[in-house]
């Protein structure tokens, strides 16, 4: 069967803007297209789009327990800019909840994140750039992705999302590496940190086997 995008967009509660998006940064691109040349997507691109709404569900999930965070929660205003800096997770605040209030990756992120304090936001914050800066290193020095020292990295990254966030299948965490290099938005701020790490970072997690989350 084939959808339009205007019905995949109320199918999966996204705008018709965000699939251009995906397709234009080829995270996914339509099977099909009609004699007219508009987009038609397949049942497996439907497949396809479930785990990347969870990973952005994620990232969202985060943005929404800031913003409740910001509104005095259990963290102050001027505490999250001393963790943050100037980024404005209310700006978010609307869309987030329209477009991933119902996922269970949402749900599981949000009740985790809406009790964090300032000094959880600073230690995930800390743990997170000590292993940007670790895949870094790694590729500095030249170390292929697939190398033990750097699946130590991996590790430390899988396990940094499972106990601050929630627990990646192997399929997400794959999509995930993926994201960091088909939305410029994550390849950006990932390649901060050096030139081609976002590149570098999922060809190291496409080689991962997750484990037990632990605790």
């Amino acid at each position: 069967m084939q959808r339009t995008v205007g019905e995949v967009a109320r199918r999966a509660g996204v705008s018709v803007r965000t699939l251009h998006h995906y397709d234009a940064v080829g995270l996914l691109p339509p099977s099909a297209r009609s004699a007219a040349g508009y987009r038609l997507y397949t049942d497996p691109d439907l497949e396809r789009l479930q785990p990347i709404l969870r990973l952005e569900a994620m990232q969202s999930a985060v943005d929404d327990a800031l913003d409740a965070l910001q509104k005095g929660i259990t963290m102050a205003a001027d505490d999250l800019f001393d963790v943050f800096g100037d980024f404005d997770p209310q700006d978010y605040d609307d869309e987030v909840q329209r477009r991933w209030g119902a996922t269970d990756a949402y749900a599981e992120s949000a009740r985790r994140t809406a009790t964090y304090s300032k000094a959880d936001w600073q230690a995930i914050k800390a743990e997170s750039d000590e292993i940007t800066a670790a895949f870094g290193a790694a590729l500095h020095r030249g170390l292929a992705p697939d190398e033990p020292e750097v699946q130590a990295i991996v590790d430390r990254h899988w396990h940094h999302l499972a106990r601050w966030f929630y627990t990646p299948t192997a399929e997400t965490y794959a999509g995930l590496g993926d994201l960091y290099v088909n939305d410029p938005r994550f390849t950006k701020n990932i390649d901060k940190a050096g030139a081609g790490l976002a590149a570098y970072q999922r060809a190291a997690m496409r080689s991962y086997t997750p484990g037990p989350p632990g605790p």
